[in-house]
């Protein structure tokens, strides 16, 4: 019997050339060349840098922060804690009521003229009032 054993080396996960000793990261547990470590975003190098990782892209900390933040408090949004509302993500404590502050998340809601509001204070706010009551409206006129 013969065995043989073939030395294939591992290439970047990035440019997915042969990576060598010495210039290799491991990142996300996929080995990537230190040179194409860089950020999804401004392509500025991550090695030794905080960064994170999200939608098949790797981020420094300025460029997660602007792509990945919340609409309400510009604070980093972080996973479980988001709600889309009109297309925008929002921390599930900022997405309250433009009137009233309620919570909205599990609650019927309305957006109008920049706002989100409950039901009860969009109907408040923008439901047509009578000026004159039915009533009062027969009376004058019978």
């Amino acid at each position: 019997m013969f065995y043989f054993c073939l030395d294939i080396m591992s290439s970047c996960e990035k440019c997915s050339k042969p990576l060598s000793e010495g210039q290799v990261v491991t990142a996300a547990g996929k080995k990537i060349h230190t040179d194409c470590f860089v950020c999804t975003q401004c392509k500025g190098k991550l090695v030794g840098v905080k960064f994170r990782s999200k939608d098949c892209g790797t981020y420094c900390e300025s460029c997660y922060t602007e792509k990945f933040h919340c609409e309400k408090c510009s604070k980093p949004l972080s996973e479980g804690q988001v709600v889309t509302a009109a297309g925008k993500k929002i921390h599930t404590d900022c997405f309250v009521c433009t009137q009233c502050k309620g919570k909205l998340v599990g609650v019927k809601f309305r957006s109008k003229d920049c706002g989100t509001y409950c039901e009860s204070c969009y109907t408040e706010k923008f439901q047509p009032k009578c000026a004159v009551r039915f009533s009062l409206y027969l009376y004058a006129y019978s």
